[in-house]
């Protein structure tokens, strides 16, 4: 299953709220900033009736989420 596949499931839910709780990318991998926004232009499709929240960790801070 493709992110855009799980990412219409949890649409399709309409849930109250999602909450990213950090470290969504591994401290060692090697991710490129043209990746992080294209994940982050991902995540913005997903829909809660009550909003998105995101808690950065050690791991994000370091790779500029």
């Amino acid at each position: 299953m493709c992110v855009l596949d799980k990412i219409k499931k949890i649409n399709d839910k309409k849930v109250d709220m999602i909450i990213f709780s950090g470290d969504l990318i591994k401290k060692d991998s090697n991710v490129s900033q043209k990746d992080i926004n294209k994940i982050t232009k991902l995540l913005t499709e997903m829909n809660a009736k009550y909003g998105k929240y995101y808690v950065t960790g050690d791991n994000d801070n370091k790779n500029e989420l």
